[in-house]
């Protein structure tokens, strides 16, 4: 070269033309190491089975920091191998705390997801609460160990706490209440401030707002009840109940027309279906025309 630029082929090493600079170039247009007395430039390719660089190890088939703890893996092996690792040698990569494969298979022993926390066995956010879906628990705030799971699952929930909601818009509306499990779509989504409830099925206990103590179970058991204490098991069964209390229904549609009425034990398809008074027993497996 005859000069310190690419438009040769060839290399040049020496003194600028400031008499004070050393400067070194070999290449040509295309692949070159250039320097220029202040910094160096490579165009082309850079090959290396060993070294370092900053504070990297430059291996065979992989770059590790200096205290071999993390780093990149080229290894080849026909399986699934793990191409970045944290936590652990090079050597015991596949079971680092932290890695990921070339298939993009994540393994973290502990960390941060958005609001998430893993340690260990455990997948947790804030204060113990257990939230998946969108828009579930949404406006949480004080409130400890519930689980949450499904779209609005408790959505509106505050300082709300042992709580139990599964499946889509389940406690939608609680704010307050504490130690309910409600399992099913739409299931006690009007429960507010409502405490020590069991609400199983769909769109069971569908109006229930601020009632306590119920077990409902069966799609639309209890529906309209806006009470507390009643037991009803069964599809629809005590769906019309609203303000009665002390009840208890088992078999399917029973006791569904009654509204009002209180501590009675109707046990049976259909038993009681017709009664409206209070403090009855029926064990029955028919629907009557009247009681």
């Amino acid at each position: 070269k005859t000069a310190f630029d690419n438009t040769q082929t060839g290399y040049r090493l020496g003194v600028d033309t400031d008499l004070i600079t050393i400067k070194f170039y070999i290449g040509n247009t295309t692949n070159y190491l250039n320097w220029t007395g202040t910094a160096l430039t490579i165009s082309g390719t850079i090959t290396a089975t060993a070294g370092a660089i900053g504070g990297f190890d430059i291996g065979s088939d992989y770059i590790r920091d200096a205290a071999n703890s993390f780093g990149l893996a080229s290894t080849v092996t026909g399986g699934d191998d793990v191409r970045f690792w944290a936590g652990d040698t090079y050597a015991n990569r596949a079971t680092a705390d932290f890695r990921v494969t070339e298939a993009g298979v994540l393994t973290a022993t502990s960390g941060t997801f958005g609001a998430w926390t893993i340690s260990g066995n455990t997948f947790s956010t804030t204060a113990n609460n257990i939230i998946i879906g969108t828009g579930a628990g949404a406006t949480i705030t004080t409130g400890t160990n519930n689980v949450l799971l499904g779209q609005n699952a408790g959505a509106v929930m505050t300082d709300a706490a042992n709580n139990v909601c599964l499946g889509q818009s389940a406690g939608t509306a609680i704010t307050s209440g504490i130690k309910n499990v409600l399992i099913g779509t739409s299931t006690g989504q009007a429960l507010t401030s409502g405490q020590g409830n069991v609400f199983i099925g769909d769109q069971t206990a569908t109006v229930n707002i601020t009632g306590s103590n119920n077990i409902f179970i069966g799609s639309s058991a209890g529906g309209n009840s806006t009470a507390s204490a009643n037991v009803c098991i069964g599809n629809q069964a005590g769906i019309n109940l609203s303000t009665g209390t002390n009840n208890v229904f088992v078999g399917a549609s029973a006791g569904l027309t009654g509204t009002t009425f209180s501590g009675n034990v109707l046990i049976g398809f259909s038993a009681g279906f017709y009664e409206t008074g209070s403090s009855k027993l029926f064990i029955d497996n028919v629907q009557r025309v009247s009681e």
